[in-house]
């Protein structure tokens, strides 16, 4: 095109690259980070820290680089407006963020009000 490469273009010749993982958080950006480094792997760090157990965790998100964290969580809830992918996965599906989505899962899940 114009304006350049695809980002399917981008994300393909980045894929050949070894030790690294490339996931998307919007239609328009990449995200190329080490293969250790995910949200997964910092909650069960975070927990881990804290010491808390993984059935103690919840995670929210919307986009491809929270389905690690969302997968990891005790209990992964996807924002209305997450891909759908995201929505698959998780466990409870609450509104969008325009919505207040991830306060409402914060007091139904957590404060049970």
């Amino acid at each position: 095109s114009e304006q350049g490469h695809s980002l399917e273009e981008i994300n393909a010749a980045l894929s050949r690259i070894d030790g690294i993982e490339i996931t998307q958080s919007s239609s328009r950006n990449l995200e190329v980070m080490p293969v250790e480094a995910d949200k997964g792997k910092g909650l069960k760090a975070l927990a881990e820290h804290f010491g808390i157990t993984r059935e103690q965790t919840m995670s929210l998100g919307d986009q491809l680089n929270d389905l690690p964290m969302i997968k990891a969580a005790g209990f992964g809830v996807a924002m209305g407006n997450a891909v759908p992918d995201v929505q698959q996965h998780a466990d409870a599906v609450t509104d969008s963020n325009n919505d207040d989505g991830v306060a409402k899962a914060i007091m139904k899940y957590c404060l049970n009000g």
